[in-house]
């Protein structure tokens, strides 16, 4: 027992003597060495290489320096491209190479990548007709040939007068909760004017075949639908710092769409003769004459006066419109100067009729 713990008193807990581990340590680090010299020698060979081939001349090859011999005996063969040399052991030892099989690999990852392309190429041409793509060139192909492209539905065109009212929603400014007007709706293939008929101020945008639309202008934007003989939307209000939101119903004589407004030859205008101004004290109220309508549509009127700026005006839209022209603050005159002028439509059409005499009792022309 005294022997044997001499023997395995210089050996670790494996049987190993620390001279073993030293001797082991030893040996990877060697082959370690070993190791990274051949790394470094390989890649001073790429290197070498690479710069042959920056420097080497036309008509030269790898193959000149795998095999030299057996590429001088192919060229004074007369060896041409349709006759392939057997690869020699010096050539295939020089294919194994790294740095020539990576150039390999390189060349044929290339020539994959344009088969690929072409074969894509062919195909996106080779579509059966009706998918997407000949769907697409044939849509090119007649929009070139000035060919127009059909709509799945016309395009909105036609005139059109509603009565609004609106109601506040919300906003910070003191103004009125609700309010009334009218407002004139002119499309032209799909692209709308809202006019707002009291104040002469308009908005444009677009209208789509299913009746909605959106119109804008500085400080102010519409967007709703029309159904039937009814708009329903929400009117916006920027101007002067406000932000206010409405809620509005407007209201066709006939309907917008697919009605009299679209389709015009359907319907008949209104007939109408001239205007009849009848003064009382300050006063003088203006009426259209014989106003009726052969298809017995709703009568809109919109009133307005180009006129010096006495007095006050009121019923701008009814069929009577009156012109209070007290003195002062009008001058002392036996009548004022003024042109008075009215719209009157249907839904699809509009007459117009002006009278020129201004203050003065009379009936105007037609």
């Amino acid at each position: 027992m005294q022997r044997e713990a001499e023997q395995r008193a210089g050996q670790t807990e494996g049987g190993l003597t620390r001279e073993d581990l030293g001797r082991i340590a030893r040996d990877e680090w060697e082959a370690d060495r070993a190791a990274a010299d051949e790394r470094e020698r390989r890649s001073d060979a790429h290197r070498r290489e690479q710069q042959r081939l920056d420097e080497q001349q036309p008509g030269e090859s790898i193959m000149d320096e795998v095999d030299p011999d057996n590429t001088a005996a192919m060229r004074s063969a007369g060896l041409g491209p349709d006759e392939p040399p057997q690869l020699t052991g010096g050539m295939l030892d020089a294919l194994k190479r790294p740095e020539n099989l990576i150039r390999l690999a390189g060349m044929g990852l290339g020539l994959i990548g344009i088969l690929l392309l072409l074969y894509g190429l062919r195909a996106e041409a080779q579509v059966a007709p009706g998918g997407a793509p000949a769907a697409a060139t044939a849509t090119a192909t007649a929009s070139a040939a000035g060919t127009p492209v059909t709509q799945a539905s016309p395009p909105v065109t036609g005139t059109g007068t509603a009565n609004a009212s609106f109601t506040k929603v919300s906003g910070p400014c003191n103004l009125a909760v609700r309010f009334s007007d009218r407002y004139q709706f002119a499309a032209v293939n799909g692209d709308l004017t809202l006019t707002q008929l009291s104040n002469g101020h308009a908005s444009r945008g677009t209208i789509a075949p299913s009746g909605e639309f959106t119109t804008m202008a500085e400080g102010q934007g519409y967007r709703g639908r029309i159904t039937g003989t009814t708009a329903t939307g929400q009117h916006t209000y920027t101007g002067q710092g406000c932000n206010e939101i409405y809620d509005f119903t407007m209201n066709f004589p006939t309907a917008f769409l697919g009605g009299p407004a679209s389709a015009g030859a359907q319907n008949r205008p209104p007939e109408a003769g001239p205007i009849r101004a009848v003064q009382t004290g300050t006063t003088t109220s203006y009426t259209v004459q014989n106003v009726s309508d052969p298809d017995g549509d709703l009568l809109n009127y919109a009133w307005s006066s180009t006129t010096n700026p006495c007095g006050t005006y009121s019923g701008a839209i009814t069929p009577t419109f009156s012109w209070d022209h007290p003195h002062p603050p009008c001058p002392s005159e036996p009548s004022h100067p003024g042109v008075i002028t009215v719209v009157i439509d249907d839904g699809g059409f509009a007459i117009t009729r002006t009278y020129t005499r201004g203050s003065t009792p009379g009936t105007g022309g037609v």
